[in-house]
């Protein structure tokens, strides 16, 4: 079997789907991804469990203010995307560094709904390989694009089937803040996004950097090589300069109804807080 992700980002997207896992087994639940738990148990090294997933450990371990962050974030781009494709009329959707994302699989797709997953070929065909394994079958046309974001990754996409003329929907999770330049990935999805398409995006804002609260977040994201390399301090004008008219989520919004409490990331009411921001962005 293809080598598992063992560090960097690719070890970020095993820690991602952790969290989904630890999520689904909730009888409270806000995402369900019965694919999550094959994918870590895939990715464990031969020697023993990753540390953060000893006695069922989970992000918010390592940096309490994290709390039911991942699991809201989730569910917000969930809910997001399937307005875009059941009210919106959306029939193409690209997600940037997939991941270990299992949307394709998890979610109710309208069946002319066509889903490109972007990523590095090697996390690529260790996802195929676990896929293929447990018999999953995507409830949408699902195309895998092998590509560095760094690299030429939209040719491969285009020759994957995705179709610049028409509208899109971009989701960009977790990725932005990463990226030395955030400019400049913006400046190539836009300039394959047509008039009427959507971005769901998240990023950082500057508070990130100074925060005592997330303090152990960026320490451990650091210390695993996925060091954040940018912040946006305007997120509507940024997204503005990049021909995106963009609505930001409430904080107070995410954890309506849901009974959970506010992250501490994303709490107003913490010094140097909110540390991140989402935002549904459209294009034309």
């Amino acid at each position: 079997m293809t080598q598992s992700p063992t560090h960097g980002v690719a070890l970020t997207a095993v820690a991602m789907a952790n969290e989904r896992r630890v999520e689904t087994a909730r009888e409270d639940r806000l995402v369900d991804d019965p694919l999550a738990g094959a994918f870590v148990d895939a990715a464990a090294p031969a020697d023993g469990p990753f540390p953060w997933l000893q006695d069922g450990g989970t992000l918010s371990d390592l940096c309490p203010a994290m709390g039911d962050y991942v699991a809201l974030r989730t569910r917000l781009f969930d809910d997001w995307t399937l307005r875009a494709v059941c009210e919106e009329g959306v029939r193409q959707v690209v997600l940037p560094a997939a991941g270990l994302d299992a949307r394709a699989y998890r979610l109710s797709w309208p069946g002319d709904v066509r889903l490109f997953e972007i990523d590095f070929p090697e996390l690529i065909a260790f996802k195929q390989e676990t896929l293929a394994a447990v018999g999953a079958r995507a409830s949408c046309e699902r195309t895998a694009v092998r590509a560095d974001l760094d690299d030429d990754w939209e040719s491969p996409l285009l020759d994957g089937g995705f179709r610049p003329e028409q509208p899109s929907l971009w989701l960009v999770e977790g990725l932005l803040m990463y990226l030395a330049d955030d400019d400049g990935l913006l400046s190539r999805i836009t300039a394959l996004a047509a008039p009427g398409s959507r971005l769901i995006a998240d990023h950082a804002y500057p508070e990130a950097l100074r925060s005592e609260a997330f303090a152990a977040g960026t320490q451990t994201l650091a210390a695993n090589g996925s060091a954040f390399g940018s912040t946006v301090t305007d997120p509507e004008a940024w997204l503005a300069g990049h021909g995106w008219s963009a609505a930001l989520a409430e904080p107070s919004d995410l954890v309506g109804g849901t009974g959970r409490a506010l992250p501490a990331v994303l709490d107003p009411a913490v010094p140097d807080s909110p540390v991140f921001w989402f935002a549904l962005g459209r294009r034309g």
